[in-house]
């Protein structure tokens, strides 16, 4: 295992445990237990709002935070994101599961919520994928 901090390790390739993720959300920032992850590993991220609003949590390629996304459609974002949580109230949590493929090892994603000037604020988390 390769140590991450000193509080969490990222499994070699090869295993098909479920790694566990936590995300918070707050009011204005993300949060997540894991900052890099390694492709072709499986992980299951658990998201909770403990934000006194309403927050969403996308997770958006390295291609797709570079794009303007001031003025898209939010229906088009959430179709371009790789996940997408909609709309979640104060103390709700919500889970997905997601690899990331070998092709996105050197990428850096972004875990986000693009509700008005949340992203603005803050409200964004790069990631990294190693292979």
């Amino acid at each position: 295992d390769i140590s991450i901090n000193s509080c969490a390790t990222i499994p070699l390739s090869g295993t098909a445990k479920t790694v566990p993720v936590h995300i918070t959300l707050g009011d204005f920032y993300i949060t997540s237990s894991l900052m890099t992850f390694r492709a072709g590993i499986p992980y299951l991220f658990t998201v909770t709002n403990k934000g006194i609003v309403a927050h969403e949590l996308m997770l958006m390629s390295t291609t797709m935070k570079t794009m303007k996304m001031s003025g898209m459609p939010m229906e088009n974002m959430d179709q371009m994101a790789l996940v997408s949580l909609e709309s979640m109230d104060t103390g709700a949590t919500k889970t997905f599961d997601y690899t990331f493929e070998l092709s996105t090892a050197g990428q850096h994603p972004e875990l986000s919520c693009h509700l008005r000037k949340h992203y603005e604020n803050g409200m964004h988390l790069d990631l990294t994928v190693i292979q």
